[in-house]
């Protein structure tokens, strides 16, 4: 085991990830990716593993998808965080310590909200230590709440309101808890498919067909609205 330079940058994977590029046939693109572009590293944990392969493997109507995953993980394509110095129990410690603050962060009729699972809270929990090296890292996530809760934890509050009932924060001294969140970086499929698309591994190369990857993963997983997508093709535009 070999500990991450500081030259490196890590992507932390979460299954909803790795799900959406498998359900869209882009998967390959974490292949080229890895293969090609210098100092990249992809890790998932085994709660990662479990959700995204192991469990759907006996569920037939996921089995097909779950094997596209689990060829990334044969490869070697997305890794074990061991490969990186990080333990089952460095990320059990921190993604237990995580879990008690989130999980208790906002309450519906007096009781609290659970708002992450284990794979979520082992990826940030790999993320947090990632950060406290001094590692540059990323955690790929296309679940909205995880991704929200670190950028603005106000809009979790908002989407809750309206999906149950009247959601309010813990005490304010306690709102302090979530700025590692905070300070972790998050992309999605979307941004990943953008990257693989200006390094010419999606073919054709043309704005289209990349609107047209945009869209597929908005139906098939990825939390990404219309006004990002006319952003993304913009920023193609320009290049």
């Amino acid at each position: 085991m070999i500990k991450a330079s500081k030259d490196e940058r890590i992507v932390v994977f979460d299954a909803s990830t790795l799900i959406t590029l498998a359900m869209n046939n882009l998967a390959y693109v974490l292949h080229d990716l890895k293969n090609n572009v210098s100092g990249l590293r992809f890790v998932a944990p085994e709660s990662v593993k479990f959700e995204s392969v192991k469990r759907p493997l006996k569920i037939p109507q996921f089995r097909f998808n779950a094997l596209r995953v689990k060829e990334l993980f044969d490869s070697g394509i997305v890794e074990s965080p061991d490969i990186l110095s990080i333990s089952s129990q460095d990320i059990n410690v921190e993604a237990k310590r995580i879990s008690s603050v989130v999980n208790n962060y906002f309450f519906c009729e007096d009781k609290p909200v659970g708002l992450i699972h284990s794979g979520e809270t082992d990826c940030l929990a790999i993320c947090v230590i990632l950060n406290k090296r001094g590692v540059d890292n990323v955690l790929a996530v296309d679940e909205r709440t995880t991704r929200v809760l670190g950028e603005n934890p106000e809009n979790v509050r908002k989407l809750l309101r309206n999906k149950t009932c009247r959601v309010v924060f813990r005490k304010k001294g306690d709102v302090g808890n979530l700025d590692e969140l905070r300070r972790i970086s998050y992309i999605r499929s979307p941004e990943i498919v953008f990257v693989a698309w200006e390094n010419g591994f999606i073919k054709p190369k043309t704005r289209e067909n990349l609107e047209a990857a945009f869209h597929a993963l908005q139906f098939k997983g990825a939390s990404i609205s219309e006004g990002e997508i006319r952003k993304l093709v913009s920023l193609a535009k320009k290049k």
